[in-house]
């Protein structure tokens, strides 16, 4: 469930402005690192997003993300990234 709801999501934010802030390696890259990132959530369990708890968050960003074969410099992206993403879903309403 947390897929789908993910692919909503990420769709709508890459076509936001909230997405233009993003530079280089973290608008080339955005896509990718928010499936993983909602991929490796999904794998702990939370039926949807809203089960999702800061811990959780926490979980996957500081053991999950680092571990996904990726360029180094996109991995420098990802917290640029994902503020990027979660500030477009409260400022939506969303999250």
């Amino acid at each position: 469930m947390i897929q789908d709801q993910a692919e909503s999501l990420i769709s709508e934010y890459t076509t936001s402005e909230h997405f233009l802030f993003l530079k280089g390696k973290a608008n080339e890259g955005a896509e990718l690192v928010l499936a993983s990132f909602f991929k490796r959530a999904q794998e702990l369990g939370r039926p949807t997003l809203q089960d999702l708890k800061g811990k959780d968050i926490e979980d996957v960003f500081l053991n999950s993300i680092p571990r996904l074969d990726m360029p180094v410099e996109l991995k420098k992206a990802v917290p640029d990234i994902l503020e990027g993403f979660f500030a477009f879903l409260k400022d939506t309403g969303r999250f």
